[in-house]
């Protein structure tokens, strides 16, 4: 029997490539539903990442880049208790 936290809170793995992150949803074992995002480690650290180390602008272009591609994600997840 679930316990109401384990109720509330949803465990959302991410698997992060060169090319794209992918949210995976679990309502149960074996039933999963899947966002693939358009962030992935290789893109962004080229489009946003000119020195090294970064400079405190480049990062923040990156983590505007990725918030805005989260919130996109966001609109999208069903809310069916996953």
């Amino acid at each position: 029997m679930l316990n109401d936290l384990e109720r509330t809170v949803a465990v959302v793995p991410l698997r992060i490539s060169s090319r794209h992150t992918t949210l995976i949803l679990s309502r149960h074992v074996g039933t999963n539903a899947t966002i693939r995002l358009n962030i992935g480690f290789e893109p962004t650290a080229k489009k946003f990442l000119e020195h090294g180390p970064p400079t405190p602008g480049e990062l923040e272009l990156a983590i505007y880049a990725i918030e805005d591609e989260i919130a996109r994600a966001d609109k999208i997840i069903p809310n069916e208790g996953y």
